[in-house]
């Protein structure tokens, strides 16, 4: 009778574990989880930062065998030395775009993680419809948890909770170490990301006229300005035209300084404060009176090495050769330093007799790094570069990192790239290239392609490429609840922010006096400008070795690391800072972490209840039935408790 009772009581069990094995996992942020991916079984996120860093890591709901509904996440603020708290964080939702035709060879058709849906936005702070969200049966839904770190927050361990509500419950512990150096908010690599002045407008209400205008346009152009801004990005075209003319010829710059202004000092009050454009595109007449007038203004206001004029893009396409002489000319009559932008390589920009009026050459990092047999040719650039400060060489990236005329083929696989099926650091690589090719910017054509040409949400696929061109959503209430549009960042648009940071590590450290160590690690992540390292925990690894370097050169004495994190984020596990497999670097690291570090990955589960799977319950099971015959043997009377682009 007894046994009858529990054996029933296992066969329940048994009925009921597909409920049960519904679970929540945590994953790096550089890592694209996919719905039919595998669950994982790390409970716990270990981050590392500096101040005035963004870190995040995915948390993911597996839906089990029969799906989960109306789940919620919310994060708690991480508490630290002295009751300080990192009180800025972000929960999205990750939405879904579906890729068709694969960008290149490394891409799978079907549904990648894109759109960052957020619980709460950082434009207007209203509540979105990120959740709940219900996940399918036998899919992963990730949810990307970021925090940004305040630059007056004191160094050393910060802790909190993310919790998950709803179909499925569950809280997950989050460790995050402060450093104690100090991340620059306006990038010290200079960008140049277009946008197209009208596409907002159109993505978001339709057009020009239901946006409300000029006052519209700009509004609209703004939000993103600032947006792309706490991303580290510079929106190059942001500026949509120059100042009005009065009647007595004078130029408003009053008014024109009111709307962009903040833009270039700093004001715009985003998450990074004091945030300023790097590169601001010349807007306005082509005409030489209209660039001494912007020219003048600049200079009168300590902008104009910011500011270029896009002379030619990609001649001959974009311009005829012959073309371009005058053009340079007419900007230079201007005003001498007034920069002019070309995007082609030294060699045909010789050949063409163009080369002496350019003062940034832009070519894509394919041709500054190209495959074997063809050699790189970054040293082509140093007698021209040493003839002016002005002259400086920016790269950009454009099709030809996936394949501009069809599926890429394997050996346009490991570029960096923008693209949507492609792996999360390779999104994150332009920057470590930039770093090695010591290139002094980088440019990219445009962010809102597919705004004005369908729905963004659906297609993306230009150029052979899904994502070329377009790096945000929009984000329009009927899309994403509440009541105003705002920009939606893309996860690539994360990434790049991710690099933009992984520049800066290498940055403090060659400051702060170790520019070999730099270099090497640089180039240990990214040997050359098709091999890209693919895992993250290899990142995390190089990003905890540059850290400590940092801290010992500045003289730093931070609360000790401990027990705790070794470089990892968010349970990638494990890494030692080598090189992908097939990858050499060019030179080992002259520092390596401290004792009692392993170099990377993050702490497993701490302190959490097992989670009960099909398995262990079988294992259960098989308990319970030994207890039963032992029981028909030795009567027991006692009872247990169980506790449960390019173009």
């Amino acid at each position: 009778m007894h046994s009858s009772k529990i054996v029933t009581l296992v066969a329940s069990l048994l009925l009921t574990s597909t409920a049960l094995a519904q679970s929540v996992w945590v994953a790096p942020g550089s890592q694209k989880i996919r719905p039919a991916d595998k669950a994982g079984s790390v409970q716990s996120a270990t981050l590392e930062a500096a101040r005035n860093e963004f870190e995040a890591f995915h948390l993911v709901v597996a839906g089990g065998s029969a799906g989960v509904k109306a789940v919620t996440v919310t994060a708690d603020k991480l508490v630290g030395p002295a009751g300080g708290a990192i009180d800025d964080v972000r929960v999205y939702r990750e939405g879904w775009y579906n890729v068709g035709t694969v960008s290149n060879i490394q891409g799978t058709v079907g549904r990648w993680p894109d759109a960052m849906i957020p619980a709460v936005d950082e434009i207007d702070n209203q509540k979105r419809n990120a959740f709940p969200a219900d996940v399918a049966a036998n899919e992963q839904q990730p949810i990307f948890v970021e925090y940004h770190v305040s630059p007056q927050a004191t160094a050393g361990w910060y802790q909190g909770t993310v919790h998950v509500t709803g179909g499925v419950t569950a809280d997950i512990a989050v460790k995050l170490y402060v450093h104690a150096f100090t991340l620059p908010s306006t990038s010290s690599l200079p960008s140049a990301y277009g946008i197209g002045w009208n596409d907002p407008c159109i993505a978001h209400f339709g057009g020009y006229s239901q946006c409300g205008g000029d006052a519209g346009t700009i509004d609209i152009l703004n939000k993103y300005t600032k947006f792309a801004l706490d991303h580290r990005i510079s929106l190059s075209e942001a500026v949509y035209t120059g100042p009005l003319q009065a009647a007595n010829g004078s130029y408003d710059w009053a008014a024109w300084d009111a709307i962009y202004a903040p833009m270039l000092d700093g004001s715009m009050g985003g998450r990074l404060q004091g945030a300023k454009l790097t590169s601001v595109r010349y807007m306005w007449t082509e005409d030489q009176a209209h660039l001494a007038e912007w020219a003048k203004h600049f200079r009168a206001k300590g902008w104009m090495e910011r500011t270029f004029d896009y002379s030619c893009d990609e001649p001959p396409a974009g311009c005829s050769w012959s073309s371009i002489n005058a053009r340079t000319s007419m900007v230079h009559a201007a005003d001498a330093k007034f920069q002019t932008l070309v995007t082609t390589q030294m060699a045909p920009a010789q050949a063409n007799g163009v080369l002496a009026g350019i003062d940034l050459l832009v070519p894509t990092v394919n041709l500054l790094d190209p495959m074997p047999p063809e050699v790189n040719t970054r040293a082509s650039y140093s007698a021209w570069l040493s003839q002016s400060q002005q002259h400086k060489v920016w790269m950009y990236q454009s099709c030809d990192s996936q394949g501009c005329n069809g599926v890429g083929p394997q050996e346009l696989a490991g570029w960096p790239t923008h693209m949507i099926d492609a792996p999360a650091t390779q999104n994150r690589a332009m920057e470590w290239q930039a770093w090695n090719q010591k290139v002094n910017g980088e440019l990219y054509y445009d962010s809102t392609y597919a705004f004005s040409r369908g729905d963004a949400w659906q297609n993306q696929f230009y150029f052979t490429g899904n994502g070329d061109g377009t790096l945000f959503y929009p984000g329009t209430p009927a899309k994403i609840g509440g009541t105003s549009h705002i920009p939606i960042a893309s996860l690539r648009v994360k990434m790049i922010r991710e690099g933009m940071e992984d520049y800066e590590y290498f940055k403090a450290l060659a400051d702060a006096g170790d520019p070999a160590m730099a270099d090497a690690e640089a180039a240990a992540l990214s040997p050359k400008a098709w091999q890209n390292a693919t895992d993250p925990a290899t990142v995390d690894a190089a990003r905890h070795r540059m850290a400590l370097r940092i801290e010992e050169l500045t003289g730093q004495t931070p609360p000790p690391m401990g027990g705790g994190s070794t470089g990892g984020t968010g349970g990638s596990g494990g890494a030692n800072g080598d090189a992908p497999a097939g990858e050499t670097p060019t030179a080992a690291p002259t520092s390596t972490p401290t004792a009692g570090s392993s170099g990377g990955g993050c702490s497993h589960a701490q302190g959490r209840a097992p989670i009960v799977t099909p398995f262990s319950l079988s294992l259960l099971a098989a308990g319970i039935l030994a207890f039963v015959r032992r029981r028909r043997l030795v009567p027991v009377k006692t009872r247990a408790n169980r506790g449960s682009d390019r173009r």
